[in-house]
């Protein structure tokens, strides 16, 4: 029966790499083969204080991400643990605004699309779509939208949000 689960967790965990990540090789992950469903919930209309949301009450953990400030603060209860630049999305190609959780974690993986091959991008957390927390190694221009929609980190920054942020941990993401 256990062998069976889990055959059937690398099979979903096939299947969703397939067809919600595409372009995108799934590699290798130090965490578990459990696989979480793409769950966005309702945000507030307004986002215009964030900090109020506080949505995860278990932890008090979440992810903020300025786009305006091209910043991520990471919450846990009243405290910041981390305030870092970050890159987004590039005008055409930007990172998705709204309330959502992370729901896959690869800890290295390539990604690819029209005109660009990234090997060994490292602490990939997906919050919505093929749209990611990971690693950079490519760029260090933090504090401008370089990407095709993900939140790009120094790898130092990703590592730590790797260890801090679970599955679920919500990520709000506003101008």
């Amino acid at each position: 029966m256990k062998h069976q689960r889990h055959v059937l967790i690398l099979v979903v965990t096939l299947l969703v790499s397939l067809l919600i990540l595409p372009g995108l090789a799934l590699a290798e992950s130090s965490e578990s083969s459990t696989v979480y469903s793409a769950e966005q919930f309702v945000a507030p209309s307004s986002v215009d204080n964030p900090v109020a949301l506080q949505p995860d009450a278990r932890s008090g953990k979440w992810i903020e991400i300025d786009l305006s400030r091209q910043r991520l603060i990471a919450h846990q209860g009243n405290r910041v643990v981390l305030n870092t630049l970050v890159s987004t999305g590039v005008p055409g190609k930007a990172t998705p605004v709204g309330t959502f959780r992370i729901r896959m974690r690869v800890r290295r993986q390539t990604m690819s699309g029209p005109g660009y091959r990234l090997p060994n991008v490292q602490w990939v957390q997906y919050f919505y779509g093929n749209d990611a927390l990971h690693g950079t190694y490519w760029h260090h221009n933090f504090g401008h939208p370089m990407s095709h929609g993900c939140v790009n980190l120094t790898n130092g920054d990703a590592r730590f949000l790797w260890g801090w942020a679970n599955y679920g941990t919500p990520v709000v993401i506003h101008r």
